[in-house]
């Protein structure tokens, strides 16, 4: 067998089983959901590697998973329904990913990005830029948040802005 990094089913008409009307109700799964529960494994995934040197301490070899799950986790969750019962709670795991710097960097070192571009960028930037609409919303409602962002755009002039 070659590994290609793609996984596959056995044969499509397991595939289309699955998604089928006409399956039996416990094995039966739409797409949407599918990619709901992808996302929320791989933001799972990706949030236990806590600490800012745990890459360094640990190599990617030791955790196969975790280059896709940097890489796919938000493209799944564009696909998924994350309202859903079964998207519950990837807003918090991915709240989670943004509002801690050292998941954040960890995010960006097992992606393969160098941590450089991870120090550089503002995670309500990259929330914004890769479409996670909710988290910007969410991160901006926070008073502290968005005095940040202003502290950070224009240092001298915007103390005490958003007060």
């Amino acid at each position: 067998m070659v590994y290609t990094g793609v996984v596959k089913l056995a044969h499509l008409s397991v595939k289309e089983y699955l998604l089928s009307s006409c399956g039996v109700p416990q094995f039966r799964i739409t797409e949407m959901t599918s990619h709901s529960l992808i996302s929320k494994t791989c933001l799972a995934y990706l949030v236990q590697f806590e600490g800012q040197d745990y890459w360094d301490r640990v190599s990617l070899r030791d955790h196969p998973l975790a280059p896709y799950a940097a890489e796919h986790w938000c493209d799944h969750g564009r696909y998924g329904d994350i309202d859903s019962d079964v998207g519950h709670g990837y807003l918090g795991l991915t709240l989670n990913l943004f509002r801690r710097d050292d998941l954040f960097l960890n995010w960006f070192k097992s992606s393969g990005m160098p941590s450089a571009v991870a120090e550089v960028l503002k995670p309500i930037d990259c929330a914004s830029a890769i479409g996670l609409n909710e988290v910007v919303r969410v991160t901006v409602r926070r008073k502290d948040a968005v005095q940040f962002q202003f502290q950070s755009a224009f240092p001298d002039s915007s103390r005490g802005a958003c007060q």
